[in-house]
């Protein structure tokens, strides 16, 4: 049980959880440097690959976990591989984009059971809130993606020098979708296109609401046991 580790676990956990968090920050927003060559593109997938290494640390409080993450993890490798030498083949980049969805699902999951089992607000409580919502921009890329190779022109980008709809367009669009900013140079056209990006929204809203809640309420129960500690 998290909630119950000693000390010495609780720090080991927050490091876990804050080098996550900070990997989830630097693959879901350095992927322009993807674009100046192959190189770099390898360079960022193997940000990402440590990304999956790092989330296996704290999708492990159960042996099914584990075993789950190691083999979306071992997925993920050989289809990046695929995609890395072959990023104009549209398999490889559907392989890519469903060997992310269950590594994402799971160590949302993950995440969401430790932030549920907290009984104080602390840096991982926090960190862990953020990656969440991080992480859900994420989940929906490769939705996102395998759609537009499966139905072409599920969506469209209005500005002027673009000539085709690449996965890092995509990135920026689930974000914009999830802060419901609506810049609307990016744009479903599809009806399946549309109620993936309205879901989005209403789930990036949703889940605000709730961490702000959860956390008012851990604050006002921490706050109360150390003032009743106080006056004892």
């Amino acid at each position: 049980n998290v909630a119950r580790l000693e000390p010495h676990s609780h720090k080991q956990q927050t490091r876990n959880i804050g080098l996550f968090l900070a990997l989830v920050v630097l693959v879901q927003f350095g992927y322009p440097i993807t674009v100046h060559g192959r190189g770099w593109l390898l360079l960022y997938q193997s940000f990402y690959a440590l990304m999956f290494v790092s989330g296996g640390f704290i999708a492990r409080e159960r042996p099914w976990q584990l075993w789950l993450n190691a083999a979306s993890a071992a997925t993920f490798f050989v289809f990046n591989l695929w995609y890395v030498a072959a990023p104009e083949n549209d398999a490889a980049n559907i392989a890519a984009y469903f060997a992310l969805i269950p590594f994402h699902l799971l160590i949302i999951y993950s995440l969401f059971r430790f932030t549920e089992i907290q009984t104080r607000v602390n840096a991982a409580t926090f960190m862990a809130a953020v990656a969440i919502y991080l992480l859900l921009g994420a989940l929906f890329v490769p939705l996102y993606g395998a759609l537009e190779i499966f139905f072409p022109g599920s969506f469209i980008d209005t500005s002027p020098e673009s000539a085709e709809l690449v996965w890092q367009q995509l990135i920026y669009y689930s974000y914009v979708t999830l802060n419901t900013i609506g810049y609307g140079d990016i744009l479903p056209v599809t009806l399946v296109a549309k109620s993936l990006s309205t879901l989005e929204g209403t789930l990036g809203v949703l889940y605000i609401a709730f961490v702000i809640a959860r956390l008012v309420n851990l604050y006002d129960r921490d706050d109360g046991t150390e003032s009743k500690r106080d006056r004892a």
